[in-house]
Parts: C-alpha cells; structure tokens; sequence
C-alpha cells in the first residue's frame, strides 16, 4: 500500500494551490494561460474551493502531467492530500488513513522502541517487569486507561505471554471522533487475545472530569499469590513510553478508584467480542458463522476465497478425503458430523448468493493466482487437502458467474499498485465488523483468532471507507476484474 506521510497543515485543493502559486509568484490569470484554459473564471473558481470534483481533479492530472509548475515532491504529495481532502472532507480523510494504518498495521511481534519503569530512585527498567510477581503467583487482574500506544500494547502482550497463571484484562479506550480507528489500530497486540476486553468510553457518557479519568494513562494491576496474599500496583504514563509505578502490599485507595471505574462497565458497550471463545471444534464455528451472515449486507476484503463461496460437494470431497486419511472416515460420528457441516454450509452458500443484501468482497489478485495455482488459500483450514485442479476451476467459474449476473453480488481485485492488507475483515451490517488474524489456517485449537468490534461508530467508518474510498479508487473496475477472472479460469486448468 503506498502511505503517504503526513503532511500539513491539512488544507482543501484551492488554498493549497494558491500557496504553491503565491510561492512562484504566477497569478491564476497566468496559470489559465499556461494551460491554456479559454476562461481564466475557472481557475479562480478552483482556488476559491468553488469547482467540481472533475473539475479539480482534470487540474490536477495536468499539473501532474505536464509538469507546468515544477512542482516538488513535497508540495506533489501537499497537492495529492489537498485533493483528496476536498473530494471526502477532513474527517473523512482522517478516517480513511486511519483505516488504512489499521488494515496494514497486524504484527504481532514485540515492538523495537524502548518502553521502560521510572524508580523512585530515577532508574529505568524495561517493562517486561510490569508482571512480575514472583513465582508464587496464582492470579493476575489488569486494568488499563487509555494507553492506546502500539508500542506499550505490544510490550505488555509480550509481558503476559510468559505468564501461566489465570489473566483477566479490562481496557477502557475512548471511542470519540477519528480516535476510534487510531485506537483500535493501537491495542492490536491485546486485542485478539481471549483474556482481553476493551469497552467503548463515548463522547458525552460521563461528566467531564470522568471523563478526563478515562483517558489517562495508567495501568492498574492486582496480583493474588498462593498463599492468598493480595498486591497491588500502579503504573502513570509521565512521559510517552514511561511509566512510574506505585506499588502497595495491600488493597487500599487504587483498588477502591479501580472498583470505581468497573462500576461503570454496566454503562458502556463492549468494544469487542471473541467470535470464537466457545468454540470446540468447527460445526460449532460455521454454525456461529452461518448466524453472522444470515441475511445481511456484507463488506469483505480477503486475500483470496473464502471457504463459504466453496460449494458444498466440493468441501464435502475435501472433508472425506482428509477423514480417510487420517483412518476415522467410516466411524459414525464422522458420517454425522459431515451430514451437519454440509446443511450449515448450503445455507451460508445459499445465503452469499442468493440473498437481495449485497455482498461486496475485495480480493488480493496476487493471493488469487497462487490459489488458481496450488489449489490452496491463504487460511486453508489445516484439516482440508488442497482443491483439485477441476475443483478449483469449479470454484473460479462459478465466482466469475456471480461477479457477471448476480446484481447483489460485487467482486473487486486491488489495483496492482495498492498493496493488499494481510488481514481479514469484514463488516456484517447490524451486527459488527469482525477483524481476523491472517494465516492461522483456521486451526481453532491452535492460534486462530477473530475478534467482533461492535462499536457503530467504527462500524460506519469502515462502510465509508470500503465503499468511498477503496471501491472507488483502490479496486479495479467491474471489466477488468472479470478479465482477471478469466484469467484465473485459464491459470487454473494449466496447474
């Protein structure tokens, strides 16, 4: 994906202009004639924020173009904001940036920058040692204001990674304005972790200086050992990425301002939902599924296909030849289990297809050729075979039917110079936008893990940006994805 940095001040395409004009001091008499423009009215309609979407655009493909003002890079890049700017509005843009960083920003790994403990004394430590209490710890109760940091959420997934002992994590993350998406991109680390939960702190829900409490920095933890000792500690972000820590032997004031802010749990929305807490195996899972999508619109991007646009006899195939394999095919569990798994799937087949909701999904052109070529996506369940070449034809032809004649049906391949984001998301409108880990192969005993945000306000920024901005400039156009369809088809028979 090519990110632009960020530039200021963050001004429409007509003040931006004028300023690289005023800088070479060309009047937009001149710039009408140098682009020989009939009208000079126009220009100054532009500069005045009072043309067109096309209008400013058509400006802007000649300047870039012909190079009439030897524009710099920099002011390339002010010029390309500016524009944007003006076609979305400021909010707009903010959120769709911000929801790229958040599609691109999946890592897991621990983060590079120092995060560190402030002793009294005025030594630093790394905050690795946030959760160390010993040996004889039993459990482990974390609560967290604020420290929507990527860095300080990864430090602490790293931290709570290497403990064995039973955790619980209540983070309160303020949901206002662009600082939802900003935020959610922050906890990433925490958030996919089943001992995690975020609430949604929204504008207006307490009074002001609650409100300030909220958005603090501060870690609070309780520590219980076996011996039933209680402990508890403090930790205040002084500065960006340090911490100065309060610690107490016994529970005292911090726990009473800890009960204070969980009383209000009750108030506010869960920010997240672990779609498969309660999952035992994967009938249970596409059942859960199969609820998600009944009947609703659906806004997808998926590096490739998706196992519910499989049809059921292939799956069904995949499913016997891998329980063949592993010597259980005959036993009558399996026999049920199959004749299960293939009624839920018709209908989330049935459902994508022959549903009046639309059905939008974006695909990674680049992940779609290795699956027209192996056989295998990208999170290939790790108990199915990869497809066979027929099948595999089977399953492009039949999406490339849909993408032509189903009205409901919408499918789309990222331009080749957008980089496709890693992960999964999907919004199932009324119900939430549920986010995926990318390559887990669907292993639901192993380290596959969604998480359902229901925030509606999150919900909507991400509707606005797939459909405002990523169909409308990131995808290619209905044509054009059939032809690639095409030639996935042909890419399929050659394997």
């Amino acid at each position: 994906m090519l990110m632009q940095p960020i530039i200021r001040p963050m001004i429409t395409f007509g003040p931006c202009l004028k300023q690289i004009l005023q800088k070479r001091n060309i009047s937009a008499s001149e710039l009408a004639r140098m682009m020989e423009y009939k009208s000079r009215n126009s220009i100054f309609r532009i500069l005045d924020d009072e043309g067109g979407d096309g209008t400013r655009q058509a400006l802007y493909d000649r300047l870039m173009e012909d190079d009439l003002l030897n524009l710099t890079r920099q002011e390339q890049l002010e010029l390309t904001q500016a524009l944007e700017i003006s076609r979305v509005g400021l909010v707009a843009f903010l959120n769709n940036r911000a929801m790229r960083e958040l599609l691109m920003d999946v890592s897991m790994e621990e983060a590079a920058a120092e995060i560190c403990l402030i002793q009294a004394d005025g030594r630093r430590e790394p905050i690795d040692r946030l959760f160390e209490y010993g040996d004889e710890l039993l459990e482990l109760n974390v609560t967290i204001t604020g420290c929507c940091d990527r860095q300080v959420c990864a430090k602490m997934s790293h931290s709570l990674n290497g403990l064995t002992v039973r955790t619980s994590i209540a983070h309160f993350v303020y949901t206002g304005e662009e600082e939802i998406i900003r935020n959610l991109s922050a906890i990433q680390p925490l958030l996919y972790r089943t001992d995690y939960m975020a609430y949604a702190v929204e504008p207006g829900m307490f009074s002001r200086e609650k409100q300030r409490l909220y958005r603090n920095n501060m870690i609070y933890v309780q520590a219980k050992t076996i011996k039933g000792e209680r402990l508890e500690c403090a930790y205040i972000m002084v500065d960006k990425g340090c911490f100065f820590p309060i610690k107490r032997r016994s529970t005292g004031p911090l726990s009473r301002l800890n009960a204070l802010v969980c009383k209000d749990i009750g108030q506010m929305r869960a920010l997240k939902m672990n779609a498969n807490a309660d999952h035992v195996d994967y009938l249970a899972y596409t059942e859960e599924c199969m609820k998600l999508e009944q009947s609703r619109a659906v806004y997808m991007i998926k590096r490739d296909v998706p196992i519910s646009y499989v049809p059921s006899e292939i799956l069904a195939c995949c499913v016997m030849e891998s329980a063949m394999r592993e010597g259980i095919a005959g036993s009558q569990e399996i026999v049920q289990m199959l004749e299960q798994l293939k009624c839920v799937h018709d209908q989330r087949f049935e459902n994508f297809f022959d549903k009046r909701k639309p059905t939008y999904t974006v695909f990674s052109l680049e992940a779609m050729e290795r699956f027209a070529q192996t056989g295998t996506q990208s999170d290939h369940f790790f108990a199915f075979r990869p497809y066979t070449v027929q099948e595999r034809v089977c399953i492009l032809t039949h999406l490339r039917e849909q993408a032509e004649h189903n009205p409901s049906f919408h499918v789309r391949f990222f331009k080749a110079e957008y980089e496709a984001p890693p992960m999964e998301i999907a919004l199932y409108e009324g119900a939430g936008t549920l986010m995926a880990k990318p390559n887990t192969n669907y292993n639901l005993k192993g380290d596959h893990t969604e998480t359902l945000i229901t925030q509606e306000s999150f919900c909507q920024c991400y509707k606005t940006y797939f459909l405002k901005d990523l169909m409308k400039r990131q995808v290619m156009d209905r044509q054009h994805t059939l032809q690639a369809l095409d030639c996935l088809i042909e890419m399929a028979k050659r394997a």
